[in-house]
């Protein structure tokens, strides 16, 4: 029974590091994210100008801040959801409905992350090119 709880103890250890990093991850993103258009916005109205494939990358960022943000509000269980069958149902039919959500929100989740590995071969395949940074980029940026 020990090693079970040295092994429940381990796994939340391992869980609230990550959450940590996702955390700082989605302070990165934002962080960027605003500074990366408002030096945008500074270049185009006093210097004609801009930073390449900046629109892009903010595109991005937004959603990289929504998956990761998305990621968070699950593990904190604080995302949005209808809250009456937990206050209705008995707490053993409760904690059934609670496995069912928590499915539920990890196929989805699978589904959000394997669909872009289907569509970045093909995105690939439409390459444009950027003279500036002198490399190629797929239509998806």
């Amino acid at each position: 029974m020990a090693g079970i709880n040295y092994l429940k103890t381990w796994w939340q250890k391992i869980a609230g590091m990550l959450a940590e990093i996702e955390k700082l991850a989605v302070a990165v993103c934002l962080g960027g994210m605003v500074v990366l258009v408002l030096i945008q916005i500074i270049l185009r109205n006093f210097y004609n100008s801009g930073i390449v494939g900046s629109d892009s990358l903010v595109k991005h960022l937004v959603l990289w801040v929504g998956f990761l943000g998305a990621g968070l509000a699950t593990r904190e269980k604080s995302h949005i959801r209808i809250d009456i069958a937990s206050k209705v149902l008995p707490p053993k039919a409760r904690a059934i409905a609670q496995i069912f959500v928590d499915v539920f929100s990890i196929t989805v989740c699978i589904g959000l992350c394997t669909q872009p590995i289907h569509l970045f071969p093909l995105s690939m395949r439409q390459e444009k090119s950027c003279r500036f940074f002198r490399f190629r980029y797929g239509l998806w940026s």
